[in-house]
């Protein structure tokens, strides 16, 4: 039997992920020391969720770890595109990564089908309001859902601000 074919597609393969590598090409997550070299920085504040149902208030973790997930998950992404004034938080990222892909025609198609638009966020707090209605399983009447910032201090945590991000 001979190995030589075997060891050649090998070394092709070895030579492309090393070119790949040099040129910084992030194709997969393993072994590119720019993912993980940079030290996890303090924060100072930390943002968390109010939600108030007919003049009761939930937190999230109030839903248990799976309806947790359903709940903050989008509401994150959606106050992502508030703070980015309706830009999609995906599309920002590849931007800030990949500044000239902007230009690309075949960036801007699937960006149509695959990015969410700033119009398509004033349907999210009606979207979100049923998707609470099945998880708490009642008919909510009024909703309201605060983006809390806290900041630490020595005796716990401080409330910083408290801003509406919805209101139905």
């Amino acid at each position: 039997m001979n190995l030589k074919p075997k060891y050649i597609i090998v070394f092709f393969i070895a030579l492309i992920y090393l070119m790949l590598h040099i040129l910084k090409v992030q194709f997969t997550p393993f072994f590119l020391y720019g993912m993980y070299s940079k030290a996890v920085g303090e924060v100072d504040t930390l943002v968390a969720y109010e939600i108030e149902v007919d003049k009761t208030t939930y937190y999230p973790f109030d839903f248990g770890r799976e309806k947790m997930e359903l709940i903050l998950g989008p509401l994150d992404y959606y106050n992502n595109h508030l703070r980015l004034n309706g830009q999609d938080p995906v599309e920002h990222f590849v931007l800030t990564k990949r500044p000239h892909w902007n230009e690309s025609e075949l960036f801007n198609q699937i960006g149509e089908k695959v990015f969410t638009k700033s119009e398509e966020l004033q349907r999210f707090p009606f979207w979100y309001k049923t998707i609470l209605e099945r998880s708490l399983s009642k008919k909510i009447n009024h909703l309201i859902v605060y983006e809390v910032k806290y900041t630490y201090t020595n005796y716990g945590l401080k409330t910083i601000s408290k801003n509406r991000l919805i209101d139905l």
